[in-house]
């Protein structure tokens, strides 16, 4: 989560409200709740890869969908307490990248990958876009490594560069791509998901 997201949960709009209510982390879990509803995004007993997890909003949703006969593992350079069903690893991405899994993960293979992630916005566009594609790319590499064929990637993107890269490296990569501004997140902000469904069986 950035520090703009983190400041926003304080600010006490509707969804911020709504989550200290509920119980989340993180105003962001009803946008994840909103995609998962739409597009029917968990089942029970499945495995799911949070990356950027801190606070841990997103974690506690995957969590309570997947159920005790499935797994999340979350991901964050920022320690995150203890959420049900959520097995933590505090590391930086690019770690978890060079490690390929031998000694992060195991042998275990995901569903579902996860990013809410973005970099702390400076309103200088193109090094908010560099920023933002330096991070998906991370993201993708991870999701190579990771990710079962037939798999699905939801990631976070501004609109400009970073949506044109990201969906066009979907479009190569899975079978299906969707494009998703749930009604949680801030009207004026330019963040929109991307919905990535059946990883292919190759790479580019």
């Amino acid at each position: 989560m950035s520090k703009s997201s983190r400041n926003n949960f304080k600010s006490g709009d509707f969804f911020t409200v709504q989550a200290r209510k509920k119980g989340y982390r993180a105003r962001s879990a009803f946008k994840l709740l909103e995609i998962s509803k739409q597009d029917n995004l968990f089942r029970q007993g499945m495995k799911v890869l949070d990356l950027g997890s801190f606070p841990g909003g997103w974690s506690q949703v995957a969590s309570d969908l997947v159920g005790n006969s499935g797994l999340v593992v979350a991901i964050d350079r920022q320690k995150m307490q203890p959420i049900k069903n959520t097995h933590f690893i505090q590391m930086n991405m690019q770690d978890l990248d060079l490690n390929k899994g031998s000694q992060s993960l195991g042998n275990n293979s995901f569903d579902l990958v996860l990013s809410d992630l973005a970099p702390n916005i400076s309103g200088i566009q193109e090094k908010d876009d560099a920023e933002m594609i330096a991070l998906i790319k991370k993201v993708f590499k991870i999701s190579e490594n990771y990710l079962k064929q037939k798999g699905h990637l939801l990631i976070k993107v501004f609109q400009g560069q970073s949506f044109k890269f990201t969906k066009n490296y979907m479009d190569s990569n899975f079978q299906r791509v969707k494009i998703r501004k749930p009604d949680s997140s801030r009207s004026v902000s330019s963040e929109t998901y991307l919905l990535a469904c059946e990883k292919n069986d190759y790479r580019l």
